[in-house]
C-alpha cells in the first residue's frame, strides 16, 4: 500500500491513526512534532502526510507551508478542531478532517487522497 507520515504531538491520537493505517496495510512513520516530521519526510519521503495543526515547536501550518514550497505535489491531510481553519490561508492541505473524526472518515480521506495520484 502507501507510505504515510503521521505528525501529531498527542501520542494517543498518533497511535490511533497509526493503528487504523496499519490495519489497512499502510507503512506508517510517526513524528511527535512538526520539526521532527519535516526532518523525517526529507530523510525518507512518504506518499501522504497527515499532520495535526496545533502542535508545539512547529505547527501544522508551518509544516504545510514548508512541504508545499519544497514538494508541491505531495498529498497532505490536516487534522484540525476548527473546520474553517484554512479558509484564508495561502498554504492549504489537500484535505482537512475536523476533530474528532471517525475511523471511517479517516480511512475514506486517506483512500481518496491516495487515489488522486
Amino acid at each position: 500500500m502507501a507510505r504515510i507520515l503521521v505528525i501529531d504531538d498527542d501520542a494517543m491520537v498518533r497511535n490511533t491513526i497509526t493503528a487504523i493505517l496499519d490495519v489497512n496495510g499502510h507503512d506508517v512513520i510517526e513524528a511527535i512534532d512538526g520539526e521532527e516530521g519535516l526532518r523525517a519526510y526529507r530523510q525518507d519521503p512518504a506518499d501522504l502526510v497527515i499532520t495535526d495543526v496545533q502542535m508545539p515547536i512547529k505547527t501544522g501550518d508551518e509544516v504545510i507551508r514548508e512541504l508545499r514550497a519544497d514538494f508541491p505535489d505531495l498529498k497532505i491531510l490536516a487534522l484540525t478542531a476548527y473546520e474553517d481553519h484554512f479558509a484564508n490561508k495561502p498554504h492549504k492541505p489537500d484535505l482537512s478532517l475536523p476533530k474528532p473524526f471517525s475511523v471511517s472518515q479517516l480511512a475514506d480521506a486517506v483512500n481518496d487522497l491516495l487515489k488522486a495520484d
